[in-house]
């Protein structure tokens, strides 16, 4: 069977014009939970993936996504990323239930597209969340942004709402003066198959250095009581691949009712890897 592409009129194998996609989880057990009995951001994170993984033109590998006209070695980069629970407490709740994850295409620009996901535990909705995708193509040993596939362009759907990281991040400066420091190594389970650090490492090291302040005892006990209370929302911003055996530092600056944090590379090549912000709420406010 063969899909027409509704802006080349280009056929191909697989269903082109496919806006949503779903991927489901069997019911969570203990093992699915951290040392608080609440889901970690980086399994949303992954769920997400996996779930933009399912519409045909992406595939595994980016198959499809090479294959759309004009033909050329294609991929994607995420720029960054938005998590937001529509209930808080809700990670804590999630024993036994199943995980279905939706996503479908909002907003493209010439090089950029942004997935948006709702997140279900059984038939309740726990989260809205969005990615922004660079496509690049590889160009004197190097990636550079490619333009988006026109047979894209049609499956665009409106997503005025909710989960958009963009104004917070930019917000955030490059250069950190932080509270807080925490040492992280990447590990080479941190990788993925493409040979750096999975995005959803990143949401792994945030939350790592969080708890490292909140078990400090040698920490400001302000610092500790913001570090406690639990993720209402994330947004992540990536800069720099990051690969096993690298030595990291985790910087925490509190904002308010949330946490500013940076993951710095120091060796090799020391580099700004990541920098995003988490904000937190009390469980009485939840």
């Amino acid at each position: 069977m063969s899909f027409r592409g509704l802006a080349s009129g280009q056929l191909y194998d697989f269903d082109v014009t496919q806006r949503r996609a779903e991927y489901a989880t069997p019911p969570l057990s203990q093992q699915d939970l951290d040392r608080n009995g609440v889901v970690p951001a980086k399994s949303l994170l992954k769920w997400m993936q996996a779930a933009r993984m399912e519409l045909p033109w992406l595939q595994g590998g980016y198959g499809g996504l090479q294959q759309l006209h004009p033909t050329v070695p294609r991929r994607i980069f995420i720029a960054s990323q938005g998590l937001e629970f529509v209930k808080h407490g809700l990670l804590s709740n999630a024993q036994s239930k199943s995980v279905l994850t939706r996503v479908w295409l909002g907003k493209v620009g010439r090089t950029s597209m942004e997935f948006r996901y709702d997140i279900f535990f059984d038939s309740e909705k726990v989260a809205e969340a969005s990615s922004v995708a660079i496509v690049v193509s590889p160009a004197a040993e190097r990636f550079q942004p490619s333009p988006v596939p026109e047979d894209l362009r049609p499956l665009v759907t409106s997503s005025a709402r909710g989960a958009d990281p963009a104004e917070c991040l930019r917000s955030i400066p490059d250069l950190p003066s932080p509270a807080y420091r925490v040492k992280a190594v990447v590990r080479f389970s941190d990788e993925d198959i493409n040979k750096h650090a999975n995005h959803s490492a990143q949401a792994l090291f945030f939350e790592d250095a969080k708890e490292e302040m909140a078990a400090d005892a040698s920490a400001p006990p302000p610092l500790r009581r913001l570090a406690a209370q639990e993720l209402r929302s994330l947004a992540i911003a990536y800069l720099a691949e990051a690969h096993a055996k690298d030595e990291l530092t985790i910087c925490l600056e509190p904002r308010g009712s949330s946490l500013d944090v940076w993951v710095q590379r120091e060796r090799p090549a020391p580099k700004l890897l990541a920098k995003g912000r988490m904000y937190l709420a009390s469980r009485s406010q939840l």
